[in-house]
């Protein structure tokens, strides 16, 4: 079959997602493995929504920016994104094996970040000190909701 568009990447699946692995063992802890479940064992407690109060959704939304912000860093912030905007212009494949290695790991939740960008707050884009000061990193802001630089 034809592929019109042959991507050439500089590193193979296989490193890139053992580079992935490692960076998730040394700035997270794995997430531990739930029982298989059993009627009639465990908890009788149903949460719907967990109460917080702001402060502790502040420090939650603190610690999500500085997430985004070190996997931004490390280069798993836009795995397929363009070279020219901080991606690594990487087939999808590789993002989904980064999402699911990601998945096994104790992080916190990328949805905070849109919620608060999507609803306002402190400065309408993120919790972090660095953006209230007005020093905003590209890391910071949701993807969805960067503006992306005209190209003349």
């Amino acid at each position: 079959m034809y592929n019109y568009r042959e991507v050439m990447t500089e590193i193979s699946l296989d490193e890139f997602t053992a580079q992935g692995e490692a960076f998730l063992d040394a700035n997270a802890s794995r997430k531990v493995v739930e029982e298989k479940f059993v009627w009639g064992n465990g908890s009788d407690v149903v949460g719907m929504f967990e109460e917080k109060d702001r402060n502790d959704e502040l420090e939650d939304l603190k610690r999500a920016c500085e997430w985004r912000a070190k996997k931004f860093d490390a280069g798993f912030g836009w795995i397929s994104g363009p070279k020219a905007f901080g991606g690594r212009e990487l087939p999808h494949a590789y993002q989904r094996s980064f999402d699911s290695l990601e998945g096994r790991f104790q992080v916190p939740k990328p949805e905070l970040l849109h919620d608060r960008a999507r609803h306002g707050g402190a400065d309408d884009r993120c919790a972090c000190e660095s953006s209230r000061e007005g020093e905003v990193r590209r890391a910071d802001v949701p993807r969805r909701h960067r503006r992306m630089p005209v190209v003349q």
